[in-house]
């Protein structure tokens, strides 16, 4: 748990038995100038277990026995960083339990008769003071006590590690070294103090303008380790890189035990010594000077001559392989908008004192947005860094130069055309003017670029065309673009003008870049609805029997709109009456609805409208696709026939007509009828007659119920059935009785 505290926060246990234990407090935060006073008397008890972390000031205090403030899970650092005090106070019996915490900072730490703070295990006690009051206090880990006092009351006493005492006694280094480059430093570190050193430090390593140690400039740390008994001396030896801003005449600084791991008591004072014989750094310094560019004035896309001078003066040679940059600036312009001209690589080293003079031949870039005037043309030496030099920035010189402009071509847009008045969606051409007004030819591509414009919203552009043109324009010709555009499909009503910019994309240098662009006559777009159907066609038995349409208008969203709506064939299809747009939309959806009418005709277009007051109407068409199949029938001549005879039947159809249909017949009574296996009607023709025949046997039978069924491709079949009478009669015998 965190907890915030806006002024003081106080804990307090008081009293034997009186526990306050709070083991979810991970972190506690308080103002500066204010504290977390946790207090412990009278044998009460105060436990934060795993209180880790204070911003702010700590106020911790026990006093009586068995009084204890327990602070046990912190671990490591307790250091005071706000602007308040930090107590640590343990008295007549009383314990403050910090045994994890091994470095105070910035802490009034006191301990009073038989009060109780462990301190075996700090390491460091800095920028503190320290009262101890008749008791004896053990620092047996203690290297570090920079900052702090230590005051004795009644008889108080503390102990403390044998401290050593470290001492530079010699430095030793080159006469000369290069800067960046490995020099071997050594110096002696003599122990004058009565403790062995056993272990780690660290000293730090400086280089003085002067022979006087103090403000100096910091090179590095180096890990020492070393037993060093009382009076005892080594030589220590490191590999130190100089950097080249330190070039010159410089005195070696060493402090040892910087890093505070060796405990010296008080005795710091005497850690820092110089060397009493300097060393020379040196390092490279590339500078240019002499600029010279010819011819002046200069004309952008011919070649330019530069001639400059590199001179090392420093005390180093500067290794080959840096990189001298060649720049054109126009004056005033914005940091960074250089034209780089060359990069050429240095390919000897420059003695210390040395120089070399370079001409190299370039060309001045004619490219789109160039402009006459004066400009500055630069040379830098080492323009990616990799001589590390004595001075960073001397490295650029510089010339004037006045640049002018060659002969250029002027494009200018003229006279564009186009409609009245247009629908949105709807494509039409528009046809404009390209002339060159300018003194040379306008070669290679340039783009055309076409915008719509609502006239009240002349920011509103939108592109219409983009179209790259390849074919080259002389000076002072002319000649006339006719392009197809469309207008966007959900343009808002309103008018509009179209305008053309020759050379949009800037590819062209052009002696005049503001007369590139011309604007049309005004474009009238009018309201209108358009409907748009969610299929093109949709069949007679549609499961389900609906399609989607939606209807769009371009005009005003402030208010509701009623459209009303119409069938061009209500017995195919159906709409309802209308629709409403709501206000602040565009669009709705209604459906319509197919019908099945039964009759096997051809597929059918049908169109439905949209219409508003203030609105051009719209329309649209589907497809409605026939299910229905024709018909074949069948007409027998009578209902009734005598065996052996035949009756005549004529067999027809009620589809469309086509080129011609062949009718196949069967029956299920074949052993009582004789009849054709079918008829082909030709074109043109929807019926034939054909003859059936009843079958003549001697069986006699009684009348019977007979039946012909007709059938073709694409079309339902027919039956018909009729009664076959029979003409046989029984034979008789007669028999005589005789006497």
């Amino acid at each position: 748990m965190n907890r915030t505290i806006t002024g003081n926060l106080t804990l307090t246990a008081r009293g034997t038995d009186s526990l306050l234990r709070l083991p979810n407090v991970t972190r506690a935060s308080v103002p500066d100038f204010y504290q977390l006073e946790v207090f412990a008397d009278g044998g009460g008890r105060v436990e934060l277990p795993a209180l880790a972390s204070v911003s702010g000031a700590l106020d911790l205090y026990a006093e009586g026995p068995g009084s204890v403030v327990d602070l046990s899970g912190w671990v490591g650092a307790l250091n005071n960083a706000s602007q308040g005090t930090t107590f640590l106070e343990a008295r007549s019996g009383g314990t403050v339990l910090i045994p994890n915490v091994t470095s105070l900072d910035r802490v009034n730490l006191t301990i009073r008769g038989a009060g109780t703070i462990p301190t075996g295990q700090l390491t460091a006690l800095t920028q503190s003071r320290v009262v101890v009051d008749g008791t004896d206090v053990a620092f047996g880990s203690l290297a570090d006590t920079t900052g702090t006092t230590f005051e004795y009351l009644n008889g108080g006493t503390a102990t403390f590690p044998r401290p050593a005492d470290l001492v530079v006694t010699d430095i030793r280094s080159p006469a000369a070294a290069q800067a960046h480059q490995p020099v071997e430093v050594v110096w002696e570190i003599t122990n004058r103090g009565s403790a062995l050193t056993n272990g780690l430090w660290s000293d730090a390593l400086f280089l003085s303008a002067d022979s006087a140690a103090g403000a100096d400039e910091f090179i590095g740390l180096f890990t020492a380790q070393a037993s060093l008994p009382s009076n005892a001396s080594r030589r220590f030896t490191n590999t130190v890189l100089f950097p080249a801003s330190l070039a010159g005449t410089r005195y070696v600084v060493v402090a040892v035990n910087q890093s505070r791991s060796v405990f010296e008591g008080t005795d710091t004072a005497n850690n820092t010594n110089i060397s009493a014989v300097p060393i020379q750094i040196q390092a490279p310094d590339l500078v240019v000077d002499s600029v010279f560019p010819q011819p002046s004035p200069a004309t952008l896309g011919q070649p330019l001559t530069v001639s400059w001078r590199t001179r090392n003066v420093g005390t180093a040679a500067a290794a080959a392989g840096w990189t001298e940059r060649v720049t054109l600036t126009r004056q005033g312009a914005a940091p960074g908008s250089s034209t780089r001209l060359l990069d050429r690589p240095a390919t000897s080293p420059l003695a210390p004192g040395a120089s070399e003079t370079r001409t190299v031949t370039v060309p001045l870039p004619l490219v789109a947005g160039a402009v006459a005037g004066a400009h500055v043309v630069a040379v830098e030496a080492d323009v990616t860094g990799q001589v590390r030099e004595v001075i960073e920035t001397n490295n650029t010189a510089s010339a004037n130069l006045n640049v002018v402009l060659p002969p250029l071509p002027d494009l200018v847009a003229t006279s564009l055309r186009g409609p009245a008045t247009a629908l949105p969606g709807e494509s039409f051409p528009l046809v404009w003017g390209a002339t060159n007004r300018g003194a040379a030819p306008a070669r290679s591509a340039w783009v055309e670029e076409v915008e719509l414009q609502r006239l009240t919203s002349p920011a509103s552009r939108q592109p219409i065309l983009t179209a790259r043109f390849t074919n080259d324009l002389a000076a002072g010709a002319f000649l006339a673009r006719t392009q197809q555009v469309t207008l966007p499909a959900d343009l808002s009503a309103g008018d509009y003008e179209f305008r053309v910019e020759l050379d949009s994309a800037n590819e062209l240098l052009e002696s005049d870049e503001a007369n590139n662009g011309v604007a049309s006559s005004t474009l009238s777009v009018p309201a209108i609805l358009t409907l748009q159907w969610a299929v093109t066609a949709i069949r007679e038995d549609a499961i389900p029997p609906t399609a989607v349409v939606l209807v769009t208008r371009n005009g005003n969203l402030s208010n509701d709109l009623t459209v009303t709506l119409s069938s061009s064939d209500v017995r195919e299809l159906t709409v309802p009456p209308s629709v409403t747009l709501p206000a602040g939309r565009a669009s709705a959806q209604f459906t319509a609805t197919v019908l099945q009418d039964g009759i096997p005709d051809a597929d059918k277009l049908v169109t439905i409208t949209a219409s508003a007051p203030n609105y051009r109407g719209g329309a649209a068409t589907v497809t409605v696709l026939n299910t229905d199949l024709p018909r074949l029938r069948l007409a027998l001549a009578t209902n009734t026939l005598l065996e052996g005879l035949t009756l005549s039947a004529t067999v027809s159809h009620d589809g469309p007509e086509r080129p011609a249909l062949a009718i196949a017949f069967n029956t299920p009574n074949p052993t009582q009828l004789l009849l054709p296996a079918g008829v082909t009607l030709p074109a043109g023709q929807n019926s034939a007659t054909f003859l059936i025949a009843a079958t003549d046997d001697t069986l006699v039978e009684p009348p019977r119920q007979v039946s012909v069924q007709a059938s073709a491709t694409g079309y339902q079949p027919a039956a018909a059935a009729f009664t076959i009478n029979d003409d046989d009669l029984p034979a008789f015998s007669l028999t005589l009785a005789t006497d």
